[in-house]
């Protein structure tokens, strides 16, 4: 049964969980056990095929974000999803949803009524004055909440890659609810028997936040963070795909406090768009597309030599301490090579399609 769920599933990837189908799948056989199979079984599941087709269960998804600040009270749009400040009024659509589809439930008015209380203050506690991720998909519960975590997450590390784009907000996390872990923690190193010891103090997390300004959606909009959120509401390309995996990478490196693993990160954000480990591929590649002079491009194509030697330090002899005095160069570099191939998405589609561009430079 589950196989046959994993198969209906295929025609229906965003729309439907493999439990869900199963559920479905088994009411039918329930059905079939009291009756003789014959025409009837056969209108019976054109009629299960016809109501996944015609499935419209709309859902809001909805959850808090952390290290963003909005400027207003107006929604911004990211692609399919909307983040705003949590208001009284967002907070009343959400209790009348809550409202509405505890009347669909088979517990009395009473218990309702107890159970809507209950997930109101619940709701005011943890969203109320926050800034709020939403999002709109037709899809069962379970299938909307997947996608929904997996998109927002993808959403969330465009937003972290923001942090390098805009302005006053270097230091900051963005992230769901939950998922910075941002603090200061403390460690003690205290003496056996004799000799020194110590408090030490450590924080980590975000110093400020990434604010959702005019400005800021400038500089945003012109690196291409916009163009990127836009193609996680429809189906991505491959390139967009990888420029989307790519930039999970970039956030990544921004939360790394060694070089070592920076660095790393970094590397693996241009291998994933480019789809290649070649440190001469990746440094080519940058070059031609980021530099704008041949004495600018070979500082490039040297840089990132630079940065591949950093990350096998890391990798093959686990130094990830090492200095690397030139990673902030190093960063502006890969921002500017993701700022560059998205601004070519419109032309190319595949990985492929942006070696054989970069080829056509390399001999130009």
């Amino acid at each position: 049964m589950a196989r046959i769920a994993d198969e209906l599933k295929l025609g229906w990837p965003e729309r439907f969980s493999t439990s869900y189908l199963k559920g479905q799948i088994e009411k039918i056989i329930l059905d079939l056990a009291t009756e003789q199979i014959g025409k009837e079984t056969q209108k019976r599941f054109i009629g299960f095929l016809d109501a996944l087709n015609q499935f419209d269960e709309r859902k809001l998804c909805i959850a808090s974000v952390e290290g963003v600040a909005v400027v207003n009270d107006d929604p911004i749009t990211f692609g399919p999803f909307v983040l705003r400040r949590a208001t009284g009024v967002v907070l009343g659509k959400i209790n009348s949803l809550i409202v509405e589809s505890l009347r669909h439930t088979i517990h009395t008015s009473e218990e309702q009524l107890a159970f809507a209380a209950e997930f109101q203050k619940n709701a005011e506690d943890s969203l109320a004055g926050k800034v709020i991720l939403e999002f709109e998909i037709v899809a069962d519960a379970e299938q909307a909440h997947t996608a929904f975590f997996e998109k927002a997450n993808m959403l969330m590390d465009l937003l972290q890659m923001s942090t390098k784009i805009a302005e006053f907000c270097g230091s900051a996390r963005v992230g769901l609810c939950g998922h910075p872990h941002a603090g200061s923690y403390s460690s003690w190193v205290l003496p056996l028997n004799l000799g020194s010891w110590v408090q030490a103090n450590h924080r980590t997390g975000a110093v400020g936040e990434l604010c959702l300004n005019s400005g800021n959606m400038f500089l945003m909009r012109r690196a291409g963070v916009m163009r990127l959120a836009g193609a996680l509401g429809r189906q991505a390309t491959p390139l967009e795909s990888a420029l989307l995996r790519a930039a999970h990478w970039f956030a990544h490196a921004t939360l790394q406090e060694y070089a070592g693993h920076k660095t790393l990160s970094l590397v693996v954000c241009l291998e994933s768009i480019l789809a290649s480990s070649s440190a001469r591929t990746v440094a080519e590649g940058v070059a031609l597309l980021v530099g704008a002079s041949p004495h600018q491009r070979r500082q490039l194509f040297d840089l990132v030599r630079d940065a591949y030697s950093v990350r096998n330090l890391a990798v093959h002899e686990g130094n990830i301490a090492q200095e690397f005095s030139r990673q902030n160069q190093f960063l502006w570099a890969v921002r500017e090579f993701v700022t560059a191939v998205t601004n070519l998405c419109d032309e190319l589609k595949t990985p492929q399609c942006l070696i054989q561009r970069i080829d056509q430079l390399r001999f130009s």
